[in-house]
């Protein structure tokens, strides 16, 4: 699959095992030639996105930290690089200039206080806790404790439903803490 970009995949695979060439004794494996991984690479380098790429530098490093005697092979030097942008989003998103922010603005007061009761339920599972702002969470917890009896710790636990619940979390994980949230609540309300 290719991806409509604006790098130049060739030098960016040469300059990957130029890098190389400094990590490992063996630069290829056997009955592979320099040139040939090159071409590998570059091909399976136009799957990626420009914003991937970016990261070849730390993904390559991370690789040769774990002493091996011959190079990674272009599909696992893929594999790092998608790891290591995936690792570094949330910190590309968290610098979005603030232009882009006013641009794209939800008035989340507002769609507090004209929320149906089952919406009002559901906030912080449609809305991210990270964009709301704390107006919104204060009200959103006078609300529920009022309403339903929930506790602090029942109205937390809500508000982050979209927290990662470790450092390095995957899907996998998330889907989980998604799916206890959902129980602990259906429980609660039969209960």
């Amino acid at each position: 699959m290719r991806i409509d970009s604006t790098a130049n995949h060739q030098q960016i695979a040469q300059n990957i095992y130029n890098h190389m060439r400094h990590e490992y004794p063996f630069l290829v494996h056997k009955g592979m030639t320099l040139d040939i991984a090159i071409t590998t690479l570059k091909n399976k380098l136009m799957a990626l996105t420009d914003h991937e790429l970016y990261f070849w530098g730390e993904a390559v490093d991370e690789l040769a930290k774990e002493n091996q005697e011959t190079a990674p092979l272009p599909k696992q030097i893929v594999a790092a690089i998608r790891r290591k942008a995936k690792e570094m989003k949330p910190i590309i998103d968290r610098s979005v200039t603030k232009e882009v922010k006013a641009k794209d603005q939800i008035d989340y007061d507002h769609l507090w206080k004209h929320a149906s009761e089952q919406e009002k339920r559901d906030f912080f599972i449609t809305h991210k806790f990270n964009v709301v702002p704390s107006s919104v969470r204060i009200e959103f917890t006078k609300h529920h404790k009022q309403q339903y009896g929930w506790t602090n710790y029942e109205c937390n636990m809500m508000i982050k439903y979209w927290a990662l619940p470790f450092y390095g979390a995957n899907t996998g994980a998330m889907i989980d803490k998604h799916k206890e949230i959902k129980k602990y609540f259906r429980e609660r309300n039969y209960a």
